[in-house]
């Protein structure tokens, strides 16, 4: 028996002196000041309600390549959108998923990192919307960059998810290769 209570007793010592040890608590800590993350959340909330973002989040499923090659780029864009449009996913849910959509992507990337990202005839063009098709289309307007393409973004209407009638820009975004 008393083989038994020598490290019984070793034990009951050993948790004593482990539960003495902790001066701070492992309970999560509260917020130092709530009303500062309160405005700092607030802010990104801002930014992200900025027009040229919400046109960018209405339109990008609009932007179709013509080409094989882009078709990663167009989808690695959509995944990192912060603002996927999905009503039944939780934010912390879309982030996720956009984040396994992007590891599945990986691969395609490298895989077609050899090839040029933007078939020739598409570089350096500017793509406006078109009514007619309710689509980007490439137009004869200069300042796209030499290694992409420009992508002119609309003032969106609510209802539809598309850019409103008449057109109002309020931004543009450039896809640049630069694999080299």
């Amino acid at each position: 028996m008393r083989s038994f209570l020598r490290p019984a007793l070793a034990g009951l010592v050993l948790a004593a002196l482990t539960g003495a040890c902790g001066k701070e608590s492992i309970a999560p800590k509260s917020l130092a000041n709530p009303q500062a993350t309160s405005a700092q959340l607030a802010s990104l909330d801002t930014m992200f309600n900025a027009a040229p973002l919400h046109s960018f989040s209405a339109v990008s499923a609009s932007i179709q390549p013509t080409a094989p090659g882009p078709l990663p780029a167009l989808a690695l864009a959509s995944a990192v959108n912060p603002l996927t449009q999905s009503s039944d996913l939780r934010p912390y849910a879309r982030r996720i998923l956009a984040a396994r959509t992007f590891a599945r992507l990986i691969p395609q990337m490298s895989v077609r990192a050899t090839a040029a990202l933007f078939p020739v005839g598409v570089v350096g063009k500017t793509f406006e919307w078109d009514f007619g098709t309710s689509a980007y289309v490439a137009t004869a307007r200069t300042g796209a960059p030499t290694t992409g393409v420009r992508f002119i973004l609309y003032a969106i209407n609510e209802l539809t998810g598309q850019p409103a009638n008449p057109l109002v820009e309020v931004g543009y975004i450039d896809l640049i290769d630069e694999t080299g």
